[in-house]
């Protein structure tokens, strides 16, 4: 299909998408805790933002409005588009004989599809809000085709965001080769970390914590550990899998000839390797939510509060024993990426997640839209975004100006040397300089950030999915992931 024709039909379905939404009610929602209404799509308020996420959570930004509307007075409207999924809850009996109720969610990968046709549609009709949460969308080609405000003057080339204040690697994580469409105010990462760790095996997994490995790598050092638990690691199968591609996704898809080799013998071997390790009793089981309540070695996440400082910080051994676990030890989750060679170094790369935002063009406030977005990324504001405890709680991950981000990392140390000083007398002083120091050289390590296309999780994981729930082939799997992403390619070209 020609790229003409492909704008043709892309139109046509934006009017009926927009059609068939005048006849429903205009009236968006009412945010939980606040009186915000979001009662139109009109932009004709030159003392009013509208803006439009998807987060679950987004207090942070509702208390950088209040700040922004004292400044200025100009009021901004946040609309939460998140809905929760359900959850079961199911009791978990850990390997120590302890019980307790865990929240599992049934849907494990929210589908954010309404969110973003509805948003594209605004963005195509010219109306909609001034500001969209754009993690989900194509960014990129929405910008080229003029729908979102290219930022690349103030965040590429201004002196005010200088490496020395933001992490520029993170900042400019929303830079393409049309321009800069997206700015992102947070971000995150998972560590990988042992859950619990018998005394036997304890130096031979400290060794591990530090060391970047493939997925390949990790599940052969389990086994030779002498892996005896019931799970290995607590992601499913279809985690793992999407986790490997997505690192490994300019290998198969590459964007720019818009050409792919998913129907081929590395994606049918990576889908059986999965599938292998779930069997092996290492990963969670798809095919059965009761397999997420297992007791588990491993896991890998967000980590939040104090942990902040244990996942990005050597801590010395004392303080960990002293807390009673042997559980704060973090390393790079495994990928499935190249290296990269950069200053005599070997690289790696990291796979995060970036809350990326991006300016209507269409819309008559996109001066403010776009000051909003400066003065969400000042130190003043950043820090009056952080949580009153510990750093990195709630929504609000790592900050990207540096000096939140130092001093997020001290009051996790200081919280560290309180509780653990309090048990035991004499430990070794915490040498807070190095430690911040090395918790900020992590993220300037990133080598560069992989970012999943939206695409990934609605075409190849919905195909993925299928096959581990057994009811097609891995063949079959790749030659439908194959096809699908083939004709998206070709509508974009």
């Amino acid at each position: 299909m020609k790229r003409s024709q492909a704008l043709v039909l892309l139109f046509f379905y934006i009017f009926m998408v927009i059609l068939l939404s005048a006849c429903q009610t205009q009236w968006r929602g009412v945010d939980d805790n606040t009186s915000d209404i979001v009662p139109s799509t009109e932009l004709d308020n030159p003392n009013e933002i509208k803006m439009e996420v998807w987060l679950f959570d987004c207090a942070h930004l509702k208390n950088a409005a209040r700040m922004y509307e004292e400044r200025t007075g100009i009021k901004v409207n946040i609309h939460d588009n998140a809905v929760a999924g359900e959850q079961i809850e199911l009791e978990v009996v850990n390997r120590f004989g302890d019980s307790y109720m865990r929240h599992i969610p049934i849907e494990r990968y929210p589908d954010t599809s309404m969110y973003t046709e509805q948003a594209i549609a605004e963005l195509m009709a010219g109306s909609g809000s001034d500001i969209y949460f754009v993690s989900y969308m194509d960014y990129e080609n929405l910008g080229r085709n003029g729908l979102l405000v290219d930022i690349s003057d103030w965040i590429e080339n201004d002196s005010e965001f200088s490496n020395d204040l933001y992490f520029r690697n993170v900042l400019l994580s929303g830079k393409t080769d049309s321009g800069v469409f997206a700015m992102p105010i947070d971000f995150s990462f998972s560590r990988l970390s042992a859950t619990y760790s018998d005394e036997p095996l304890f130096k031979n997994r400290q060794m591990m914590w530090r060391e970047k490995m493939t997925w390949q790598e990790f599940i052969y050092k389990v086994e030779d550990l002498g892996y005896t638990q019931e799970l290995a690691y607590s992601w499913t199968e279809l985690e793992v899998f999407m986790h490997c591609f997505t690192s490994m996704a300019s290998y198969f898809i590459d964007e720019k000839s818009n050409t792919q080799i998913l129907y081929s013998y590395e994606m049918i071997s990576l889908l059986e390797e999965c599938r292998e390790w779930r069997d092996m009793g290492l990963l969670a089981d798809s095919r059965d939510i009761y397999t997420l309540t297992v007791p588990y070695s491993y896991s890998a996440g967000m980590y939040n509060g104090t942990q902040s400082a244990y996942m990005l910080c050597s801590i010395p051994e004392g303080y960990v024993r002293a807390s009673g676990y042997l559980n704060y030890f973090f390393a790079p989750v495994p990928f499935n990426g190249d290296t990269v060679y950069i200053d005599g170094n070997y690289l790696y790369p990291e796979i995060c997640f970036i809350s990326l935002y991006g300016v209507n063009a269409r819309s008559p406030n996109t001066e403010a839209a776009q000051d909003f977005l400066r003065f969400l990324l000042s130190e003043e504001v950043q820090e009056a975004m952080m949580p009153k405890e510990p750093l990195f709680v709630n929504n609000f991950a790592f900050p990207i100006n540096r000096a939140v981000f130092r001093g997020g990392i001290e009051k996790s140390l200081d919280h560290i040397k309180a509780y653990n000083q309090s048990s035991i007398e004499q430990l070794e002083e915490l040498d807070y300089l190095v430690l911040i120091s090395e918790a900020e050289e992590i993220v300037d390590q990133i080598a560069y950030i992989i970012m999943e296309k939206p695409y990934y999780k609605t075409t190849i994981g919905e195909v993925a999915i299928q096959y581990f729930l057994d009811k097609i082939t891995a063949e079959e799997a790749a030659r439908q992931m194959s096809d699908k992403v083939g004709l998206y390619l070709k509508e974009q070209g």
